[in-house]
């Protein structure tokens, strides 16, 4: 088995089509293998500190970071609400639950990240996949194919990839702080590359967050 590694950063992201009216195309969930059963019962027995077989929402979301599926509390609410309408209570899941979960979040993923989680190389095939997966995403949006989008569209769909708001400002500080800086003006909309920038931003916000000092790109 090769070298584990940091995955690229464009398949760090946050889980997608978590929100209601999401434009984004949802990909068929996976199916967990034997490595992955095994990894999240590991995993899932380190969080269920008063051996009650269940884990409530601020460690499922700890434990899907662990699993290195960075996910704020609210989109993972908004997963657990669409996936099952029975069986949880209090927001709390239990470990068939949460392989269900996974699975579906996992199947909105770049395959870079659940090779990442297994160990295994990432090839250029899954960088690829990433920038086609973030291409698909910016075009959802854009309705006119003008290549541009407004400030309102942008922060929809960061909105649906599952991007954290981190300043809690529906991402108003982060566009103001980068546009500034990058002396654009926002009437002429945002282009993929600005979208890629932005996006970026809040994936190292992430990574700060998470504690993660190694470098990704």
């Amino acid at each position: 088995m090769a070298a584990r590694q940091r995955p690229p950063l464009a398949t760090i992201t946050g889980v997608q089509g978590a929100t209601e009216g999401s434009k984004l195309a949802q990909r068929p969930p996976v199916v967990m293998n034997t490595y992955e059963v095994d990894m999240a019962k590991k995993a899932f027995a380190m969080y269920d500190f008063d051996g009650s077989a269940k884990i409530d929402l601020q460690r499922t979301a700890r434990l899907l970071q662990d699993l290195n599926l960075h996910i704020d509390n609210d989109t993972l609410a908004g997963y657990i609400k669409s996936q099952f309408e029975t069986g949880v209570t209090d927001n709390k899941i239990n470990f068939g639950h949460f392989c269900t979960l996974y699975c579906c979040i996992m199947g909105s993923q770049n395959p870079g990240v659940r090779k990442f989680n297994m160990g295994e190389h990432i090839s250029a095939g899954d960088l690829k996949e990433g920038e086609l997966l973030a291409r698909k995403s910016f075009e959802a949006y854009d309705a006119d194919d003008s290549g541009y989008l407004d400030d309102d569209e942008i922060k929809s769909l960061f909105a649906d990839m599952g991007l954290p708001d981190h300043d809690g400002d529906n991402y108003v500080q982060l566009l103001e702080k980068h546009m500034e800086t990058a002396h654009i003006d926002i009437s002429k909309g945002i282009s993929y590359q600005q979208f890629i920038i932005y996006r970026n931003a809040i994936v190292r916000g992430i990574e700060e967050e998470s504690n993660l000092q190694e470098t990704i790109y």
